[in-house]
């Protein structure tokens, strides 16, 4: 196993810089702000955008917000966001930006309900923004682990104060097997308290730690990006030297090292993302004080690495039907991945209106599932009433690789169930024969003879 590493150039046309953002959005990479302190302090809040790696482009040098590093960027709600950060004047930010096409920004608000801060991290998971730790104040340093989030970028809620994991700056944070993590970063500001631990969260509450130490050295201003399935580390510091090497997890537990034939340069206040399905390095210095604005990307083949994936795919057919008539559900569930799966449980839910004829909704498969291997489930159901309806989501719980216990989902689909011209007579299904019912049933009985 190997990777190669692509040059798509050794300069950009934006500046060399740091500790800047980054975001894929509307099918383009996009640079938002950094600093660089080669000779004099210059603090950005530009905006780049490229399809390619190669090309740049500036969508605005005056974005509204004040020019700054250490802040994020999220794609959320159809808008990239940039939260927090550090500014020119040197005051720690908590104002919140948005934007629908990165040139023009607009303020959800100016001050946050977090504290202001630098060197978080951002995710969006379960249809929020997420913001987690970073530097709450300076000489003395201060660094937090408390985590908030917000659906509007306007309102936000703390989950929890105080996490499980120590307070850090400089970490990286992704979201993979339907999880937020939170990887690496340093607790102090002299860089003696490294880590090289990984945490996961399905609530911003409950923190739990996957294994420490990492394969990979402790270390700090680290880049990470995921798919699906995979999750990367590239880079950081160690406080003796910039580090380029990068690293390949399934399960943020067992980490590989991914070997290439050519490396980009030693680096740590970079970014990274997935785009194109290509692992991005973009930016950064190293130890020296050199600042770059070199891009350089790298195939990412998730068969190359043993990993755990079940697709699920849901279908209605016919997908127009007669109220009163029946239709056939078929989720067909497949191992997209390269690792054996096994104890899986498939769960659906049919919508109101509807009712079951034949096979069941959900089932428990003790059979193991081999690489590429496809089965169904299929059941018919009736519909009593017209309308348009949305099927959820299929949701399904297996074991994979290593033991780790996944989730996933399907599809939505939708039926569209239309009213007969000539109601029948007789009714859809059997209702059960109330008291009334019967009662005036026996009375025309009883006149009748």
């Amino acid at each position: 196993m190997s990777f190669t590493w692509t040059q798509a150039t050794e300069h950009a046309a934006f500046s060399p810089r740091v500790f800047f953002s980054v975001a894929e959005f509307d099918n383009k990479i996009w640079v938002i702000g950094g600093l660089n302190q080669d000779g004099s302090e210059k603090f950005y809040n530009d905006v780049w955008y490229s399809t390619d790696g190669i090309s740049w482009d500036l969508a605005t040098g005056s974005p509204g917000f004040t020019p700054r590093y250490g802040h994020t960027a999220v794609v959320h709600d159809e808008r990239i966001w940039v939260i927090g950060g550090y500014d020119k004047s040197h005051n720690l930010k908590n104002d919140i930006w948005s934007s629908k096409d990165g040139k023009t920004w607009e303020q959800a608000t100016p001050h946050a309900a977090f504290r202001p801060r630098l060197l978080h991290t951002s995710v969006v998971y379960n249809d929020k923004m997420w913001v987690i730790g970073g530097e709450i104040a300076e000489r003395p340093w201060v660094y937090t682990n408390d985590i908030w989030y917000s659906t509007n970028g306007i309102t936000w809620h703390q989950a929890t104060p105080s996490a499980a994991f120590t307070p850090r700056i400089g970490h990286a944070s992704v979201v993979a097997d339907d999880r937020m993590w939170v990887i690496g970063g340093v607790g102090d500001a002299y860089g003696k308290i490294r880590f090289n631990d990984s945490w996961y969260s399905t609530d911003g509450v409950t923190w739990v730690s996957m294994k420490e130490p990492a394969d990979f050295s402790k270390r700090y201003y680290l880049a990470a990006a995921a798919t699906e399935e995979l999750r990367w580390i590239s880079g950081g510091f160690d406080e003796t030297k910039s580090l380029g090497d990068v690293w390949v997890s399934s399960d943020s537990k067992s980490w590989v090292l991914a070997p290439s034939d050519v490396l980009f340069p030693p680096r740590y206040g970079h970014a990274s993302i997935i785009f194109n399905n290509r692992l991005w390095v973009i930016g950064g210095q190293n130890f020296k004080g050199a600042y770059f604005n070199d891009v350089w990307h790298t195939s990412v083949i998730e068969s190359s690495f043993p990993h755990s994936k079940l697709t699920i795919y849901k279908t209605v057919e016919p997908w127009s039907i007669k109220q009163g008539t029946d239709t056939e559900v078929t989720i067909t569930y497949t191992n997209a991945g390269s690792a054996l799966l096994h104890d899986i449980e498939i769960v659906d839910t049919l919508p109101e209106d509807f009712i079951l004829l034949s096979g069941e909704t959900g089932l428990s498969v003790p059979q193991s599932l081999v690489p590429n291997e496809s089965r169904i489930l299929v059941y018919t159901i009736r519909a009593t009433k017209p309308g348009t309806f949305t099927f959820p989501k299929t949701s399904a719980l297996y074991a994979g690789e290593g033991g780790n216990y996944y989730k996933g989902t399907s599809n939505a689909a939708v039926v569209m169930v239309l009213a007969p011209l000539i109601p029948d007579e007789e009714p859809l299904y059997d209702e059960p024969e109330s008291f009334f019912d019967g009662l005036w049933r026996e009375m025309i009985a009883l006149f009748s003879q």
